[in-house]
């Protein structure tokens, strides 16, 4: 008797484009698939586990919990044969296909989809499966160049392409590519800028917006859940500091590592002048005062303390390991 496993997937692409749950409708279908060869051949086989993975891209196995898992129970045969609608729905990539196929074989262990409906028994039979995944392959990496030619083309254009929403900003529900001023935070990041052209460091302007009790963007995810609303920290704030959609400018970074400046749809909320003026106190800052490798905690004796030997002021650093002391 066959020890089945039903896998059913979705791409977040399919989960935008299809209205009725495809993810149903692929279980439904697989169902009566089991019942429909129990009824033809009495004992065929037995439905073990559904196996689904929502929202999940077939161009790899990583991320895939569900796959994985189904692939741990071929191992420990609990089950011999995978049932799905079509071959797609496992793998689009050949490298991963070929050891999910030695598996199957070595466990003694095969698959069936609904739509192709191969004999792979045979030499022709495990030719066309071979052909089929390659070309889904082909496929999934068309579908990628397409999305990421559209996604450049918006860049250009100075549209939002997603992504965590700037402090100050909100989406627009009436056309979610452009941002709208949320006054309210607009007013707690001029405040920033200004504080930070007062106190001429990012640590102390931290120190002094955190007196002040102003806060990063609070959001609810997609989730439901409650995110953000939290203090700065000295990375945040620079991150902050530096970022362009302020002055209503996208930078769009491009492969080779330069950057290009783009009008972006959304208005500024900070003026151009106070903006440079933060940008060039930021340059002299990392001149000056600390190496590129400090990051994210303040420190309360950062530039205060300085080096008996070279007189440069030192700062403090963080990290775990057993070679690496906390100071």
């Amino acid at each position: 008797m066959k020890r089945v496993g039903i896998y059913i997937r979705v791409s977040t692409e399919e989960q935008a484009r299809i209205q009725d749950s495809s993810l149903v409708s692929q279980k439904n279908r697989l169902i009566e698939y089991v019942e429909f060869q129990n009824k033809r051949e009495a004992n065929w086989g037995t439905l073990v586990e559904i196996y689904c993975d929502e929202g999940k891209s077939a161009k790899n196995m990583k991320g895939r919990s569900e796959f994985l898992r189904m692939l741990t129970d071929v191992k420990t045969g609990r089950i011999n044969l995978v049932d799905a609608t079509e071959l797609s729905r496992l793998n689009r990539n050949i490298k991963d296909f070929c050891e999910v196929w030695e598996l199957l074989k070595d466990r003694k262990a095969s698959f069936v989809t609904l739509r192709e409906n191969f004999d792979t028994t045979t030499a022709s039979g495990e030719m066309m499966v071979f052909n089929l995944i390659n070309y889904a392959q082909y496929e999934r990496k068309q579908t990628s160049e397409r999305i990421s030619a559209n996604w450049l083309s918006r860049s250009k254009r100075g549209l939002w392409n997603g992504g965590t929403i700037p402090l100050g900003y909100d989406r627009n529900q009436k056309n979610k590519a452009e941002l709208i001023v949320n006054e309210m935070e607009a007013a707690s990041v001029r405040k920033i800028f200004e504080v930070f052209l007062e106190q001429e460091t990012v640590r102390k302007t931290q120190a002094a917006i955190t007196e002040l009790g102003i806060r990063n963007k609070s959001y609810t995810n997609k989730h439901g859940l409650e995110k953000g609303g939290k203090a700065f920290s000295v990375d945040t704030l620079q991150s902050l500091l530096t970022n362009k959609a302020y002055i209503g400018i996208k930078e769009l970074r491009h492969k080779a590592g330069s950057s290009e400046d783009i009008k972006a749809v959304w208005p500024a909320i900070i003026d151009k002048d106070i903006f440079q003026k933060v940008q060039e106190r930021l340059s002299k800052n990392k001149n000056r005062y600390k190496p590129e490798s400090w990051k994210v905690y303040p420190f309360p004796l950062t530039e205060l303390v300085q080096c008996g030997e070279c007189g440069k002021s030192l700062g403090g650093k963080s990290g775990t390991g057993p070679h690496f002391a906390r100071t």
